[in-house]
């Protein structure tokens, strides 16, 4: 893999966290859209509880694994540091995000709040724990590369 100019590696360094956050938001939506279209297949309705048990949940979840995942792929090196400012970064929000949930007693948002947290730490648990994901997820990355997984050796 031939280095990259510096003037790409500093416009990745300074795109990451935005292309993380618009990223992670255009999937969310996505989710949103293709659930209430599956959904409303089958009979549910949109804004009923299972609607908004599935956004709430699972739509959530995947926003937070999301902003982790593009954001960290985005980042030109250190990867395995970015993946844990993303989740802190993720999990801090989601905790500033409760305080006017729970003051508002919006049990939705709180609810939406803890799976996207939840969607953040299982990104970062499965880059921890999955040699597959991490092999895939690490391969481009100048510092750790592939060589370092055919030595066996761990992240």
């Amino acid at each position: 893999m031939s280095p990259q100019p510096a003037w790409v590696v500093a416009f990745r360094w300074i795109a990451f966290l935005p292309a993380a956050v618009l990223g992670a938001w255009v999937l969310w939506i996505l989710v949103t859209l293709l659930s209430r279209w599956s959904l409303g297949w089958v009979g549910v309705e949109s804004g009923s509880f299972v609607d908004q048990v599935f956004q709430a949940t699972t739509a959530h979840a995947i926003l937070g694994l999301a902003f982790v995942v593009i954001g960290a792929k985005v980042a030109p090196g250190h990867r395995r540091a970015v993946v844990y400012v993303l989740a802190g970064i993720a999990v801090l929000g989601c905790g500033w995000l409760l305080f006017p949930a729970v003051i508002t007693r919006n049990g939705w948002a709180i609810v939406g709040a803890i799976f996207t947290a939840l969607g953040a730490c299982g990104a970062l648990y499965s880059v921890q724990h999955d040699e597959g994901f991490r092999r895939d997820f690490f391969a481009n990355d100048p510092e750790l590369g592939v060589a370092s997984f055919d030595r066996g050796d761990d992240l």
